[in-house]
């Protein structure tokens, strides 16, 4: 069986491949938010700052590996059907990736009102 570098692109637009791009710098983003806002927060608020940086750096990676897996099936997918495949979904990493920014959004908000408050 040859390997998935071997096989030719199947699209001529590299719709797959420009999805897969924006998918890591989805990630590369969001470890780059995480680590600063750690940065940031750190002298003000507890360890549970640092609890939410290392989550945020583990979603971020999960996301980059489920990306680049979903990528390679869909890859596998079209070239092997020829393009007769109907859905390819993929929907659980924008599920993900909503999730977590609205998590991290509500931790802000929750710091700035405690940060007020407190003054």
């Amino acid at each position: 069986m040859s390997s998935l570098a071997d096989r030719p692109l199947f699209d001529i637009g590299l719709q797959l491949e420009r999805t897969a791009l924006s998918w890591r710098r989805t990630s590369l983003s969001l470890t780059v938010m995480s680590l600063i806002a750690a940065r940031l927060a750190t002298a003000e608020v507890n360890a549970l700052t640092l609890v939410f940086a290392f989550l945020g750096v583990a979603i971020a990676a999960a996301l980059f590996i489920g990306s680049h897996q979903r990528y390679r099936r869909n890859h596998r997918r079209l070239v092997e059907a020829q393009g007769r495949v109907a859905a390819l979904g993929g929907a659980a990493l924008l599920a993900i990736t909503a999730a977590f920014v609205l998590v991290l959004a509500l931790g802000g908000l929750a710091f700035v009102f405690l940060r007020a408050s407190s003054s």
